[in-house]
């Protein structure tokens, strides 16, 4: 007999408000630093739609496939601690830091400037959704 094995998939159903407007004022600052290659598309986070999740596990070969929103709360003590996780956590902080090497700290310096300008200092609330995506096979 052979039993059902399920596999759970995990991916970002949305992002709070801080962090995706401190992402898009962080992410800007880098474009003007280091712009793109010429034609370089949109970047589109995968697996951020239901239906996407759905199919990828169905193209895997799993069955009654569904997607459960599950969210984490949160409150970064200030807009300057929020900044310096997204500075070690996300992808593309992380990449051009490394490339940006010494002169990473004015970079750093001017996005938090901006994020706080923009938010304020005090605590801010996240609210992060992800779908936890289930199938059988």
């Amino acid at each position: 007999m052979s039993w059902p094995t399920a596999r759970v998939r995990w991916s970002r159903a949305g992002c709070p408000l801080i962090v995706f407007l401190g992402s898009r004022f962080a992410l800007a600052a880098l474009r003007e630093l280091l712009p793109p290659p010429p034609g370089t598309p949109p970047f589109a986070p995968p697996l951020a739609q239901r239906d996407e999740c759905i199919a990828e596990m169905s193209a895997a070969g799993f069955r009654d496939v569904e997607v459960v929103e599950v969210t984490h709360e949160s409150t970064a003590p200030s807009t300057k601690e929020l900044w310096a996780s997204m500075e070690r956590t996300t992808a593309p902080l992380a990449l051009a830091k490394s490339q940006f090497r010494e002169r990473w700290g004015t970079v750093s310096q001017a996005i938090e400037d901006k994020l706080v300008a923009a938010f304020g200092d005090g605590p801010q609330p996240m609210r992060m959704p992800a779908f936890l995506t289930i199938g059988v096979r």
